[in-house]
């Protein structure tokens, strides 16, 4: 199995391929002064099964569609893709009868190419994998924060879903803690939040999980209402951080700390802001493909 990596997801792939005493395949990613990308592989592939790592945020789907055609033509015998992000998977469905369905469009897209299986490592929403005309599965990142407490010694008394599109994770996470959990509804008022608690934050160590933090108002909607309600710590565990923005300050008002993993770049100067890598993740996806 020969390991190739796009442009975002290298220093993840570093990870995998030292674990799995691996060298990743070379390529050439150039891109040109008009904003035009140009890839080509460096070694021949042809009649190799290869294992595709991708981190797809928004800019990141014309490379990985040449990345896949510069494959395609080494004629591999087998292809497997796996993305560690999943850009456009918030919009995996219409809101209206004249938007798009950006996740949709762009599967299609990828069907055009010989995959044989597609992974995705928390994806947004489960479901929207029907989008895709090829085989695909969902790959959770729980063992690996999971691990965490347990080097840490920081397991949480409750584990708290900040809305209901997180209460499947959260229970993935709780059953490996042995905690229990709760579900948020961030629609409701905050005053409303706090009282739906009923008590169970009341001296508490909490632990907000999710899929991904982008503006976090959501984890800080969710802390808040921890925080009222009595909590004495609040901490979040999120696989995918897409901050770009200065939501931090307003964080660190409600959170001790914010784990997240190594699926995209972490930002820099945060030391309140810890990574962990999903690579044992990736190593065991690939393992289990012979």
């Amino acid at each position: 199995m020969r390991l190739l990596c796009d442009a975002t997801a290298t220093p993840l792939g570093a990870r995998v391929a030292a674990a799995l005493c691996l060298r990743p395949v070379v390529r050439t990613i150039q891109t040109f002064p008009d904003g035009e990308t140009y890839i080509a592989l460096q070694e021949s592939l042809q009649d190799e099964d290869v294992f595709v790592l991708s981190s797809t945020v928004a800019t990141e789907w014309i490379p990985l569609f040449l990345l896949l055609d510069a494959l395609t033509r080494a004629q591999p015998r087998r292809v497997f893709l796996c993305f560690s992000y999943c850009g456009y998977s918030r919009q995996e469905r219409p809101k209206d009868s004249t938007s798009c369905v950006s996740l949709a469009r762009l599967a299609t897209l990828l069907g055009t190419f010989p995959i044989n299986k597609i992974f995705f490592i928390d994806l947004h929403n489960p479901k929207s994998t029907s989008l895709f005309p090829v085989p695909c599965c969902c790959v959770s990142s729980s063992p690996i924060f999971y691990q965490y407490m347990k080097e840490n010694a920081c397991f949480p008394d409750l584990l708290v879903a900040p809305d209901k599109g997180a209460t499947l994770r959260t229970q993935q996470l709780a059953t490996l803690c042995a905690r229990p959990w709760v579900a948020l509804d961030k629609r409701m008022p905050l005053s409303s939040l706090v009282s739906s608690l009923q008590g169970k934050a009341d001296g508490q160590s909490c632990a907000i999980v999710d899929d991904l933090i982008d503006s976090g108002r959501t984890l800080c909607h969710a802390g808040a209402a921890l925080v009222r309600g009595g909590a004495r710590e609040v901490s979040a565990f999120v696989t995918h951080d897409l901050r770009r923005g200065d939501g931090t300050v307003l964080l660190e008002k409600f959170l001790k700390r914010l784990i997240v993993t190594d699926t995209l770049p972490l930002r820099e100067g945060e030391s309140f802001v810890q990574q962990v890598t999903v690579a044992p993740v990736v190593v065991e996806v690939m393992k289990g493909l012979g």
